[in-house]
């Protein structure tokens, strides 16, 4: 009633045709009706009796999941909808509002509806891709604050972050990692060895297997040195470091080592005897070796001629003794002429040779002969051949008989 006191506007309408509008009352519009061709002053009729901005629910209640509407409403606060109130929206956290044009506050319209419409959906960060030679394990998925944690295959080692986060804005912390191998192989060699040396040499023929090789990573070796002699070669006496190393795909390396030692046993080394000599074969002492007793002129060997240097580092036999030789003529006399020299006549060079002492039957029991002609006992003498090592004593002591 008080609305119907105030003031009423009026309105000059000039239409080719007359259209006027009729209010009914309640039914929230204008009815038209024709009229002929003029122009005419009308009241407008009153104002309804509702106050739509005083109406508490114009608009239907703001529900948004997951998060909050804070309304401003021209009535107070206690008026979340009525017409004109304007609300501003958020999310709870882990997530974030969604919705055409990026919608953050909506106002009550007239139309009883909403300026706009929004939602909460959750923050999720992208599926992150696979990583070669590796995994990774996830607290909540892709959620936001999900921690991934990354880890490697054995053989290989992580590079880059451990660890990534799912942010607020929908990325993830720092960046992707790798797997690479840096791992060296593993490599083991056969057990040190030792060896005798052969009988009769200095050496000893040694064989071995090849090193066990093994990649952590993907087991690929690429390739494998050896640093010495090959299997099977022949190693003097001493100590031999045999090394080998391997190579991986990634060029990583490793290696390995043993030692191969020779031993040649050796007996005592063994002094020749008075008025005697020694002749031994390889290198005198060692395990094998002969050495053979002999004995200068006029002398004669009593006991073991040959003496062998057995692997119990000890000698066979006994060492002989060099004794002057015993004549069967008397010292007064001189030595017998076997009866086929009697009467020949025998002509000397002036080379060296040795004299020889004949017994009653004619012959040294060293150095036996037979000549049956002067000539055949010539060249006997002059081209009588000493060992070598008996001409190089008798050259050095320089006592050679003309």
């Amino acid at each position: 009633p008080s609305m119907a006191q105030e003031a009423t506007p009026v309105l000059l309408v000039v239409l080719a045709r007359l259209v006027s509008s009729t209010w009914h009352e309640g039914s929230g519009y204008y009815a038209a009706e024709s009229h002929t061709n003029e122009v005419y002053v009308e009241e407008a009729p009153p104002e309804p009796a509702l106050d739509y901005r005083r109406v508490p629910q114009w608009c239907a209640t703001l529900n948004i999941h997951r998060g909050e509407a804070t309304c401003y409403s021209p009535r107070g606060g206690s008026y979340r909808s009525s017409l004109g109130t304007r609300c501003e929206l958020s999310c709870t956290r882990g997530y974030r509002l969604g919705g055409a044009q990026g919608v953050h506050a909506v106002q009550c319209l007239p139309s009883r509806r909403w300026s706009g419409m929004a939602y909460c959906r959750q923050i999720r960060c992208h599926v992150l891709p696979a990583v070669l030679r590796g995994s990774y394990v996830c607290s909540a998925g892709v959620q936001m604050d999900s921690r991934c944690d990354y880890t490697c295959l054995p053989g290989y080692q992580l590079e880059g972050d451990r660890s990534r986060v799912c942010m607020e804005d929908g990325r993830w912390s720092g960046s992707e990692p790798i797997c690479v191998d840096l791992e060296p192989p593993k490599i083991r060699c056969p057990d040190s060895r030792e060896r005798i040396a052969e009988p009769g040499k200095l050496t000893a023929t040694v064989y071995w297997d090849p090193p066990r090789v093994k990649d952590s990573a993907d087991g690929v070796i690429k390739r494998v040195m050896l640093r010495g002699p090959e299997p099977g070669s022949e190693f003097p006496e001493g100590e031999h470091v045999i090394r080998y190393t391997a190579h991986d795909q990634a060029y990583n390396r490793a290696s390995c080592k043993f030692t191969v030692r020779v031993q040649v046993r050796r007996c005592p080394v063994l002094k020749p005897p008075q008025n005697g000599y020694l002749s031994c074969t390889s290198d005198g002492n060692n395990y094998g070796a002969t050495c053979e007793y002999l004995c200068e002129g006029g002398y004669e060997r009593q006991g073991t001629s040959l003496r062998v240097c057995q692997s119990t580092q000890q000698w066979t036999g006994s060492q002989p003794l060099c004794a002057r030789k015993r004549w069967g003529a008397g010292e007064d006399l001189p030595a017998a002429m076997p009866g086929r020299m009697e009467g020949q006549f025998l002509h000397l060079t002036r080379s060296h040779f040795n004299a020889v002492l004949l017994d009653k039957a004619g012959t040294d029991r060293e150095r036996y002969i037979s000549p049956v002609s002067p000539d055949e006992l010539f060249v006997f003498i002059d081209t009588y051949l000493l060992s070598e090592r008996e001409a190089a004593r008798r050259a050095q002591s320089g006592d050679p008989c003309e």
